[in-house]
């Protein structure tokens, strides 16, 4: 049976490679919670996100509504505007949140 009413957010895994030393990245894994957006939104989206129309930041803070598993060196980060910026400002975040979102809509599973 498929049920046409969900729930308004849904939480992924995201994997963010981070670049290091000698040629490596360090892998780094949250969970990111993220509105759940019409297929209408979602079309508009990406199209914006091709033709360069629209920043990948902007779209990241148009989905992600929370996330677990996000620290700094004083412990558990909350999820608010201001910390959403400063993680959206780490170079490979955006594009790890964008890739995970449409990653879960493509049926695509990731496990962190």
């Amino acid at each position: 049976m498929f049920k046409i009413t969900t729930s308004e957010t849904f939480k992924w895994p995201v994997e963010v490679r981070i670049p290091t030393d000698g040629g490596r990245h360090q892998k780094a894994t949250f969970d990111a919670e993220f509105r759940r957006l019409p297929q209408s939104q979602l079309e508009k989206m990406a199209e914006r996100l091709t033709q360069n129309e629209g920043d990948g930041a902007a779209v990241c803070r148009e989905l992600v509504v929370g996330w677990e598993g996000i620290e700094d060196d004083a412990g558990p980060v909350r999820f608010s505007a201001e910390a959403l910026g400063r993680v959206l400002d780490i170079p490979g975040v955006v594009p790890a949140l964008i890739g995970s979102y449409f990653d879960a809509l493509r049926g695509l599973e990731r496990k962190n």
